[in-house]
């Protein structure tokens, strides 16, 4: 199970570290992903909520133990209402500082036949109700950027709702390349705040063309500093060993990167290593 399919933990970080640290639930979380990068940029997330059992698994792996993963399908008014009560248990009567999530994205995205009456997009509407009934003073939503046409209405009553609600939102179009992923992935994201303007996080790498220059929070890197995915996985075995048990010796000396994803540096040294880069060393 891939932790990080639709937000890599790098990406949410930065996007964490643009909303004040506090409180905060995640819905539709998969592996987690996007709340593992929120606990790196300082926020503290006490409930991940997935209908897939299996990505459950995955994430309470890797989940801090203050962390709960509980299973509910938000499509089901009873499941929503337990949803609703676990957030409230987590929260032990303190106000919520960040609502996250993202829900699926099939029936919009451009991978796939567009489905206007898939049932799944319906649930951008539960992620609403659960920003009606949980309060929280930050929302942060994700999804394909196809939402923005194939899913206009969805989004669009998002937006307005929100409004209603008393926030301030934002819609960008995020690279993820741009924040050092070594990927070619753009997400919509929807940043809303009940205290202004939503802030946004500077980019640290180079944009790689096709790209939604003008959806993209700048400003933007001009240096070529980019993650490749040789850095990301060039120090893993050129074979594999038929043997489970059997360590097998790394291929070459790892990137910064790479030593970040095994643990062997912070977060903050590897943007700090990035940083060194981009400045050409100063």
């Amino acid at each position: 199970m891939q932790i990080g399919n639709a937000v890599p933990p790098l990406l949410a970080y930065h996007l964490g570290t643009a909303i004040a640290p506090g409180t905060a639930v995640d819905l539709f979380a998969g592996a987690g992903g996007l709340g593992l990068g929120l606990e790196l940029a300082g926020h503290q997330v006490l409930l991940s909520v997935d209908n897939d059992a299996r990505a459950l698994e995955t994430l309470r792996s890797h989940a801090a133990t203050h962390h709960r993963a509980e299973q509910f399908d938000l499509s089901d008014p009873i499941e929503f209402r337990n949803m609703l009560d676990a957030a409230r248990m987590a929260l032990g009567g303190r106000e919520l500082g960040l609502l996250a999530g993202g829900p699926p994205c099939q029936g919009f995205s451009t991978a796939g036949p567009c489905r206007v009456d898939d049932p799944r997009n319906r649930l951008v509407l539960s992620f609403l109700k659960a920003v009606e009934e949980l309060g929280p003073e930050n929302v942060l939503f994700e999804n394909v950027p196809a939402l923005r046409w194939r899913g206009k209405q969805f989004l669009d009553e998002l937006v307005e709702r929100l409004a209603g609600l008393g926030y301030t939102s934002e819609i960008r179009i995020i690279h993820a390349e741009a924040y050092g992923v070594p990927q070619l992935r753009r997400r919509l994201i929807v940043m809303a705040s009940k205290s202004g303007s939503p802030r946004w996080p500077e980019p640290t790498h180079q944009l790689i063309r096709p790209y939604f220059e003008a959806d993209q929070p700048g400003p933007l890197v001009e240096s070529d500093v980019r993650v490749t995915v040789r850095d990301a996985i060039g120090d893993l075995p050129l074979f594999a060993r038929d043997d489970p048990d059997q360590s097998v010796p790394l291929a070459s000396a790892a990137s910064d990167y790479a030593r970040w994803l095994r643990g062997e540096l912070s977060i903050d040294q590897l943007l700090r290593s990035t940083d060194l880069v981009a400045h050409g060393g100063q």
